[in-house]
């Protein structure tokens, strides 16, 4: 499969502040690079206004991310992403058996890094249940 079979990466930020809820929805080919890219514009948002709930929608992604590089995606997020004795709750979304199961090591290792309000879910509304339970 060569690079231009998948579909060019795109995100979608959208806040609720009367829920403290950030949503972040991608879609097509997901990189490393293009990881750190929401992960900047997230920071960004968290400078104004601290959202302790967070949605990943991963649905309609295709992840070229290798299992070596969740330590940096961990880093990024422990060191630009939290914030010390605030709740942080994360929900990870997808369908995908592929992606479900690279999350679920993602979320494995987390644990490492104190982070442990991360769960993963098959949709958006059963992440938002958990997420406000």
């Amino acid at each position: 499969m060569s690079d231009n079979d998948f579909e060019k990466f795109k995100y979608l930020i959208s806040q609720d502040e009367d829920r403290s809820l950030l949503t972040i929805i991608m879609s097509g080919r997901l990189t490393l690079p293009d990881l750190n890219t929401v992960f900047s514009e997230v920071e960004k948002i968290l400078e104004g206004n601290y959202f302790s709930y967070r949605i990943y929608d991963l649905s309609d992604c295709d992840i070229d991310i290798s299992v070596m590089e969740q330590e940096d995606i961990l880093t990024n997020v422990k060191n630009k992403l939290t914030r010390p004795n605030l709740k942080h709750r994360v929900a990870l979304v997808s369908k995908d058996p592929l992606t479900q199961g690279f999350l679920k090591m993602l979320q494995y290792n987390s644990v490492a890094f104190q982070m442990s309000e991360i769960d993963i879910f098959s949709n958006q509304s059963d992440a938002i249940n958990w997420l406000f339970s």
